[in-house]
């Protein structure tokens, strides 16, 4: 029987920081299986292309935000995602700072001019 995987889509500028080792904790805690983090387990790649492919072989997707954004990369994986039935989680912060999981229904580009705030992610 193969274990389930997950991937991590986050935004490198939440790379090797105290928000990317909590939120990768808690999709640990919340997903029974291994989790792959692209900065901790694939590194650089060089373009979008091998990223997709490993979304591809993920039984789930956990995306998150960087200033209620995502940038280009975790747009193009969260989309890929969807188009291959992958279920996409969101996970975002409470008021109390406490972690919590929402799926994605849709996901919208909206600001095409940076590709750090190019995409919305929509939860309900």
């Amino acid at each position: 029987m193969r274990k389930k995987v997950a991937y991590y889509a986050h935004s490198m500028r939440k790379y090797n920081s105290e928000i990317e080792a909590r939120e990768l904790e808690f999709i640990k805690s919340n997903f029974d299986g291994n989790v792959i983090c692209p900065n901790k387990d694939l590194g650089e790649l060089g373009s979008i292309e091998p990223y997709l492919r490993v979304v591809s072989l993920t039984s789930a997707v956990y995306a998150t935000e960087f200033r209620d954004y995502v940038g280009s990369g975790v747009f193009d994986e969260c989309t890929h995602a969807m188009s291959l039935n992958i279920p996409v989680y969101v996970v975002r912060l409470d008021k109390e700072n406490n972690f919590y999981v929402l799926p994605l229904m849709s996901i919208e580009r909206v600001y095409t001019l940076s590709t750090t705030l190019y995409g919305r992610l929509i939860t309900e």
